[in-house]
């Protein structure tokens, strides 16, 4: 029984590891894209 609650618990952390990745992923295309922005109206 510990050893399911122990892959229950990687599982998540694997989880949430990849949404973090995913939300950082998509703050740096933001910024990319707002600079890019800047760059060409100024």
């Amino acid at each position: 029984m510990a050893n399911l609650m122990q892959q229950k618990i990687t599982l998540q952390q694997k989880k949430a590891r990849l949404i973090m990745d995913e939300v950082n992923l998509k703050i740096k295309e933001r910024k990319m894209r707002t600079r890019r922005l800047i760059e060409m109206g100024g």
